[in-house]
């Protein structure tokens, strides 16, 4: 499991070990082809296989328009990476075919973001100092 992991996007820049609390921390999902996923206010979500089409309907519910679409590696749920567009109040997230999703706390998310962009900041820095 770790091992296809860490072949997706957000994932592939952990260790094992946190990959191995993460998973003590998600459910694992599947959103159905054709239904729509409605995440919780305190959670959060992971696409690990699918994918997902976020619509809008603000403007006209008859016509909903494709605002994203949200492929493995994806984060759905936090404001501060998705611009806020899994929260509006007319935001639908659909399966266009079965996706599976890991659903944990937006808070355990959040701390692994910020987690994940500390070591990339290192890396960049390592990168300007040896160029």
């Amino acid at each position: 499991m770790l091992n296809l992991l860490q072949k997706l996007r957000f994932f592939n820049r952990f260790e094992s070990d946190q990959l191995q609390r993460f998973l003590c921390k998600v459910t694992l999902r599947t959103v159905k082809k054709g239904k729509l996923l409605f995440l919780q206010e305190d959670e959060a979500a992971v696409i690990v296989a699918g994918q997902l089409y976020l619509f809008n309907h603000s403007k006209d519910v008859s016509c909903p328009s494709v605002q994203a679409i949200y492929t493995p590696g994806d984060i759905m749920g936090i404001s501060e990476i998705s611009n806020g567009w899994t929260r509006q109040q007319h935001d639908w997230i659909v399966a266009n075919n079965d996706c599976d999703i890991f659903v944990c706390s937006r808070e355990y998310l959040t701390f692994m973001w910020h987690i994940m962009k500390k070591g990339m900041q290192k890396e960049v820095v390592s990168m300007l100092r040896k160029s």
